[in-house]
């Protein structure tokens, strides 16, 4: 479900629901704690004991008027209970249009709660809730956090997805470095 938010700041985002679900890509970008070796994997590569790293898969290309999906991966060595971000992209070349909940805190039959708010004129996606709730443990491992569903509006040599902060919960110990940015090039 997309919830559009006109003019708002993240703080101000309420809450509606998603889904869970993820999509093909043949692109990624990756980025982990500070300290990290960037991977052009799916898997981040990081040092330190609670490692966390977030990488977005997309498309190498895409023509205009197509629709796509942007899956934003996760991996992490500790325990995580919930992670809350923001998600920004050129509100000229592309138009959000759908938001859905990934399987990674899903792990092990867990129950969660996600909410999702975009704001289509700033061109930002925020999900301030997206955790297992107050009583369950938290999962570690690899997996989609969420997977953001564009329409490509016009051609760019190079558009950017950029995850602009996240707030995971626990915090680790080495925190992540933002903006996690990924291009997607735009053609007629």
């Amino acid at each position: 479900m997309l919830t559009p938010v006109e003019g708002k700041e993240a703080s101000e985002f309420g809450a509606s629901t998603g889904t869970s679900t993820s999509g093909p890509s043949t692109q990624k970008a990756t980025t982990g704690p500070v300290g990290a070796q960037k991977s052009t994997g799916s898997q981040p590569v990081a040092s330190g004991n609670s490692a966390l790293g977030l990488s977005w898969q997309v498309p190498a290309q895409i023509k205009v008027g197509e629709q796509f999906s942007a899956v934003l991966r996760v991996s992490s060595q500790a325990p995580l209970r919930g992670v809350p971000l923001l998600a920004g992209y050129d509100p000229l070349a592309l138009q959000a249009i759908g938001v859905e909940e990934g399987d990674f805190l899903k792990q092990g039959g867990g129950q969660t709660s996600f909410s999702e708010r975009v704001d289509m004129a700033e061109g930002r996606c925020f999900w301030p809730l997206c955790d297992r709730g107050g009583s369950e443990l938290g999962v570690n491992g690899t997996g989609t956090l969420a997977t953001i569903t564009f329409i490509a509006l016009k051609p760019q040599s190079a558009t950017k997805l950029n995850v602009l902060s996240v707030t995971p919960d626990p915090a680790p110990i080495i925190p992540l470095t933002v903006p996690i940015e990924q291009t997607v090039k735009i053609i007629q």
